[in-house]
């Protein structure tokens, strides 16, 4: 279902409309936020959600994976190269991609036993020299946007099988 997704003209397509706005101008917050509802999401945070299946942090079932939310990088194909690449696999970083917006970046990777969220973003912002991030994504129910195949910078399909950690959902 993910690549299905990734590989959506829509979801190119609404990518491609949320990143020709013009961050500068008044109402982007808006614009941007509404685009992005018409998205399908992610939960890397959470495998699956109990009980009546709503998205909450009291229904989530904890998938081993966290998520890093990387804002405001103006180049994030060199950001990726540099800073993160080296550390990809040894550190067992198992997705890393532009934003809708193009002007960030998302790593997915898997928490260390008994590492919470916040901990294992912390550890990985300071190995790959990321002073800045978003520190509000530690919810177990946080949603990730879903983005284009052309913005995956790296993916490892071990994010999906469920022998090796919790499969990442898709949800519409």
């Amino acid at each position: 279902k993910f690549y299905i997704e990734a590989n959506s003209p829509e979801v190119k397509s609404i990518c491609e409309r949320i990143a020709a706005l013009d961050p500068t101008l008044e109402g982007y917050s808006n614009a941007k936020n509404e685009l992005k509802k018409q998205l399908p999401i992610i939960t890397p945070h959470a495998f699956m959600f109990r009980g009546n299946g709503m998205r909450t942090n009291e229904n989530a079932v904890p998938s081993g994976l966290g998520m890093l939310d990387v804002d405001g990088v103006s180049d994030p194909k060199s950001a990726y190269i540099y800073n993160i690449l080296p550390f990809v696999k040894a550190n067992n970083i198992y997705f890393v991609a532009i934003t809708p917006s193009g002007r960030g970046l998302r790593l997915i990777f898997e928490l260390k036993d008994g590492e919470t969220i916040a901990e294992g973003q912390e550890r990985i912002a300071k190995l790959c020299g990321i002073y800045q991030y978003d520190i509000s994504t530690k919810d177990l129910a946080r949603a990730s946007y879903m983005m284009p195949m052309k913005y995956i910078l790296y993916i490892n399909d071990d994010m999906f099988d469920e022998n090796k950690l919790h499969a990442v959902p898709i949800v519409p």
